[in-house]
């Protein structure tokens, strides 16, 4: 399945060309999520391919996550991407995708440990990957599995960071923040875009964080975290 605007960035041609080599080796069907300037082309592409049948476009739909929940694999071909939500929250149900090594999408895919990373505009590489995963079951198992542990024990870590930031901001004694460029690190755990921080000084950030700990304000792994953005933010 896939889940995106049906538009050039999303690189949807190239999942159709993919699909319609599966099927002569997996009876595998494709659903498609969302709408776009290019359903047309898409539709045209398919019958070109001969695969009318393979490929289901269903349009904008308000249960989105109730499709992804049907799914066997998620597919995001994007040409240039960065870190969309779809693509976490088919994480965050356990399962398995492949995607193309763009922009945020290869920091928030570990190849081969939470999901499968190809080339872009290469439905060869798309297909190798997809078959891949139809062939080996127990491959969509681990990977799907381990793609819902990254988000499910990083998701409390990102709320109680955005509330210490909000403390901050409120008034809390600290350091100046900065609204930044999303840190890959956090990227790469299967978080959505944090703010970057920015310490006036090494000492400050240090302090703050210790009687954060001290006063039960923040775990040892947020500390902790906390403490490698604030003094080391150009990492």
């Amino acid at each position: 399945g896939a889940g995106a605007r049906l538009d050039e960035q999303k690189g949807h041609v190239y999942l159709l060309e993919a699909v319609a080599k599966l099927r002569a080796r997996h009876p595998a069907r494709l659903i498609i999520l969302g709408d776009g300037p290019l359903r047309g082309v898409l539709t045209d592409r398919l019958r070109t391919l001969g695969a009318e049948g393979v490929a289901h476009m269903a349009g904008e739909r308000k249960d989105v996550t109730a499709w992804l929940s049907a799914i066997d694999i998620f597919a995001l071909p994007s040409l240039w991407e960065g870190l969309p939500n779809a693509l976490l929250e088919a994480k965050a149900l356990g399962v398995a995708v492949v995607a193309t090594q763009v922009d945020g999408v290869a920091e928030a895919v570990a190849h081969d440990i939470s999901g499968l990373l190809c080339k872009p505009q290469d439905s060869q590489s798309l297909y190798v990957a997809l078959q891949d995963l139809i062939a080996e079951p127990e491959l969509r198992k681990r990977l799907g599995e381990h793609a819902k542990q990254v988000v499910a024990e990083n998701y409390h870590l990102n709320q109680r960071i955005r509330s210490l930031i909000k403390e901050i901001r409120s008034g809390e004694r600290g350091p100046e923040i900065i609204l930044s460029r999303a840190d890959p690190k956090f990227i790469s755990a299967g978080l959505t875009p944090l703010t970057h921080l920015i310490s006036r000084s090494p000492d400050e950030w240090t302090n703050f964080i210790a009687r954060m700990r001290r006063e039960g304000k923040a775990s040892q792994q947020e500390a902790e975290r906390m403490a490698d953005l604030a003094l080391h933010p150009g990492q």
